[in-house]
């Protein structure tokens, strides 16, 4: 913004041959505050005074010896690049006034001099001149940032233009009638066509109508929810080829939609590498399973009064598990683990297994040693599942009085609490070789007694739902 001081700071320079007025205005500027006044009497030294300082008024007689005004401001076009003559004409003779103006003159005084006339014309011209400079300034600036941006983006097409060219993606970019603008040459070869045959096409001008409706249908979903288009696509290649396709709309600056772009990949290896890995891991699970049903029935070969304890055991864990909510994969390994939780007993004597009658407490210490001996074996094979900790925790209770470590409370894993009220119920309910089976409602009423004590709570509740609200049967 140009202030008061700026302008009595303009430069200025006075051309008179007639010294007196001369005098006179550099009397008049200097008592109204201007502080950067020159003059001449020679207006052949106008054009090189200029030159070299660069005036902001120049205010310029027009009738002077050697040289008149009008032929001064014809020198002084060739040094003002914009045509801008910052000349205030200065004459006796008012019928030159329109010669003045055609010639490049801003405004025109009449002698002899009208003081305030003179202030007022100087004022107005120094603050137009100003103006005129600050805008030309800014003028330059704003060319030069355009010249910056126009070579940034000539830069960002070329590496935007060397990348899409170099990706092994299929890209192409359409306006919103569906035609080609842009494509890069792994588009070009994956259709088999060039450059000239694709720019200003359309789908159905260079695909079968299949493929384009195809084509066209996913271009109309992109433009109508303005979200991306996701497909997988065996067919369209026509080679047995996967690709994924993506398509999302090109938007403006202000969020318009001017067009879209598709981006094509081939993922036949990923899809073939991710199948085999699938059945990789079905066949270890397979494996695993095999394995965990092999431990079982060595386990049920030295306790034959228990066969069938270890799988109900894992039916009624896995329904336990479902109902508190656990992701199926953990569940799974709940279920394995209910499958070999007994697998310990291998290490206690067949006699002490299947003995009758009431057992000795040394007896019932080889056989507690059971839930130990089983974390032992399974501990050296690597599960996706803690198992070997849940079949050696499964006899440890809330409070601190199972077996083999008295563990407590929340030192217990889910896994381990959810086994431990599966088999006291599986129990209890079925026939032992020391006494006849006591019946389910007597189970769920241990475990409803002990609740919060023994047994976890939620564990509890769900047991109870499982077996009385669902009907599970452990046969």
């Amino acid at each position: 913004m140009i202030s008061s001081s700026d302008i009595l700071h303009g430069k200025i320079l006075i051309v008179d041959d007639q010294e007196a007025d001369v005098l006179l205005l550099e009397r008049l500027l200097r008592d109204a505050g201007y502080v950067s006044i020159t003059s001449t009497r020679d207006p052949l030294e106008v054009c090189e005074l200029h030159l070299k300082n660069r005036y902001d008024l120049i205010l310029l007689d027009l009738q002077m010896p050697g040289m008149d005004g009008f032929q001064v401001m014809e020198g002084l076009k060739e040094i003002e690049p914009d045509g801008y003559l910052p000349v205030l004409v200065l004459t006796v003779q008012p019928a030159h006034k329109l010669r003045a103006f055609q010639a490049g003159a801003k405004d025109f005084i009449s002698k002899p001099f009208e003081l305030t006339e003179v202030l007022a014309r100087v004022h107005n011209m120094l603050e137009m001149r100003l103006l005129h400079k600050e805008l030309h300034d800014y003028n330059d600036v704003l060319e030069q940032r355009v010249r910056e941006r126009t070579a940034d983006l000539r830069g960002s097409e070329a590496r935007y233009r060397t990348l899409v060219d170099a990706i092994d993606d299929g890209i192409a970019v359409k306006d919103l009638q569906g035609r080609y603008v842009t494509v890069n040459p792994e588009f070009l070869r994956r259709a088999g066509l060039s450059i000239e045959e694709v720019l200003g096409k359309t789908a159905r001008d260079i695909y079968p109508e299949g493929r384009a409706l195809l084509i066209e249908e996913s271009d109309r979903q992109v433009l109508a929810s303005g979200d991306a288009y996701d497909a997988q696509d065996s067919e369209r290649s026509g080679n047995g080829k996967i690709f994924h396709i993506r398509v999302v709309p090109l938007r403006s600056p202000d969020g318009e939609s001017v067009g879209l772009v598709s981006v094509s990949r081939d993922v036949t290896q990923r899809r073939l590498a991710e199948q085999g890995l699938a059945l990789s891991v079905r066949q270890l699970r397979t494996a695993m399973e095999g394995m965990v049903q092999a431990m079982a029935t060595i386990t049920e070969m030295r306790d034959p009064y228990t066969a069938g304890h270890q799988r109900r055991v894992s039916r009624l864990a896995a329904a336990m598990a479902r109902q508190l909510g656990i992701p199926p994969e953990e569940a799974e390994g709940i279920r394995l683990a209910g499958i070999i939780h007994d697998v310990g007993k291998i290490s206690v004597p067949a006699e002490i297994l299947s003995k009758p009658g009431r057992i000795t407490e040394s007896e019932f210490s080889i056989i507690n040693a059971h839930a130990l001996s089983g974390e032992e074996i399974l501990s050296k094979i690597e599960f996706p599942w803690p198992i070997a900790r849940m079949v050696g925790e499964h006899h440890e209770r809330l409070d601190g009085s199972g077996y083999p470590n008295r563990l407590v409370g929340d030192q217990i894993c889910l896994g381990s609490r959810i086994l431990g009220v599966a088999d006291v119920v599986e129990a209890m309910a079925s026939h032992r070789p020391y006494r006849s089976a006591l019946g389910m409602d007597a189970a769920l009423e241990e475990i409803a007694r002990n609740r919060g004590t023994l047994y976890d709570g939620e564990v509890v509740d769900a047991c109870l739902a499982v077996c009385r609200q669902e009907g599970f049967s452990l046969d």
